[in-house]
């Protein structure tokens, strides 16, 4: 089988940016200049309302769903075809190709890809980052960090070798993804810590 094929899909599908699509009608502008200038459903929400954030989340969502099914059948039924797809449609939803390669933090389309191919470790996975955000006090350093666990949970829910190869591509994009700006959040807060001193 050329495994080629399910990456070209996963990322093809994944490079469709819903939040860029989704905010020009509602917005006649281009999400990624408003906010926090993050192709998401999040940032969609935020700056278009709530209604126009939840369908691009589920459209997010649904992309990954949809690059697994193809994946998995350009596989000739092999599950791991999904796995290459969905990984590849995270890609393409960070690194968009038909949209300048500027894209979202890859949440929703992950938690799509992931229904489908290893449900099992999704409900470990939020209780992670809801954990990681008692801990880290900011949404995109939980991210970060419970991005970089899934592995980790892999292995508590004994995932196979292939499950845990899937979950640290996932891992990496996500986590990159999230890092920049969880340091600059951390830096911002160091900066209001000084500021606070100061004026102490």
């Amino acid at each position: 089988m050329d495994w080629r094929l399910p990456i070209l899909a996963g990322y093809a599908i994944g490079s469709v940016s819903w939040a860029v699509i989704v905010g020009r009608l509602a917005l006649r502008s281009d999400i990624r200049i408003l906010g926090s200038g993050t192709a998401g459903g999040t940032n969609v929400g935020r700056v278009a309302g709530l209604r126009w954030g939840m369908l691009v989340a589920a459209l997010d969502v649904g992309k990954g769903l949809l690059s697994t099914v193809v994946g998995t059948a350009l596989a000739g039924g092999d599950v791991r075809g999904g796995m290459l797809a969905g990984v590849a449609a995270v890609a393409g939803h960070i690194f968009p190709v038909w949209f300048g390669f500027r894209g979202g933090k890859g949440i929703a389309t992950f938690a799509g890809t992931c229904t489908l191919v290893f449900p099992q470790v999704m409900v470990p996975a939020a209780l992670t980052w809801v954990l990681a955000y008692g801990l880290a006090r900011g949404v995109a350093k939980a991210s970060a960090l419970a991005a970089a666990m899934l592995p980790v949970v892999g292995f508590a829910v004994d995932a196979s070798a292939e499950q845990i190869l899937y979950l640290a591509a996932m891992a990496v994009l996500i986590s990159g993804r999230h890092m920049p700006e969880a340091v600059k959040g951390s830096k911002g807060l160091a900066a209001a810590s000084t500021r606070r001193r100061k004026l102490a």
